[in-house]
């Protein structure tokens, strides 16, 4: 679990650089849900099989992730925006890497073509839920609820300043570290001065 801890750490990191680059006004963010307006999906299934190598299939799992779609209408730049656990209900759980790889495996076979209703191909930025229906059964629109990102440029520029502050704190520490370093050396040199002028 740790281990995924920290794939969803850099994945959100990788994220907020994607988002950077993204928000320079060449990508368009898309809620989920409404790309129709630019692409149509030949085939796009939300509702994921669970994962064969968890034997425990007690809960409900979903996964956001947050792709691109270029102006020829293939997904890239994957992201893992948000995921939800029936078992850890009260926040956003990490899951396990199988649902992670089944959900992204998913969205990268959806084929998009230009939509007959909307302009010329836009490239965009957009995030689909995908939702693993375990023993409980559950309605797969409620468990996607759960993931569901409403405001995906509001999300990303909340994960870009969390990731800023995150870097600034991050880079005051270093600052601060340099500066004790360079006064312990300049101490050590005073002391070397003084020890060599009283040989």
């Amino acid at each position: 679990m740790k281990s995924m801890n920290r794939n969803l750490v850099a994945l959100a990191v990788g994220l907020a650089a994607t988002g950077l680059a993204l928000a320079g006004g060449k990508t368009l963010f898309v809620n989920e849900g409404e790309v129709g307006q630019y692409w149509t999906a030949t085939s796009a299934p939300n509702v994921a099989p669970y994962p064969t190598q968890i034997a425990d299939r007690s809960r409900d799992v979903c996964v956001s992730i947050g792709y691109q779609i270029d102006k020829q209408g293939k997904q890239g730049e994957y992201a893992v925006l948000r995921s939800w656990s029936s078992d850890k209900p009260d926040g956003d759980a990490p899951v396990y890497d199988a649902f992670v790889q089944i959900a992204a495996g998913l969205i990268s076979q959806w084929k998009f073509a230009p939509s007959a209703q909307g302009p010329a191909k836009r490239a965009l930025y957009t995030s689909s839920s995908i939702v693993f229906i375990g023993d409980k059964k559950n309605d797969p629109a409620t468990v996607r609820g759960h993931c569901r990102i409403d405001n995906l440029g509001e999300y990303v520029a909340r994960l870009q300043e969390k990731e800023n502050r995150r870097g600034n704190l991050t880079k005051e520490r270093m600052d601060r570290s340099q500066r004790e370093n360079n006064l312990n050396e300049r101490a050590v040199q005073q002391q070397n001065s003084r020890n060599s002028r009283g040989q």
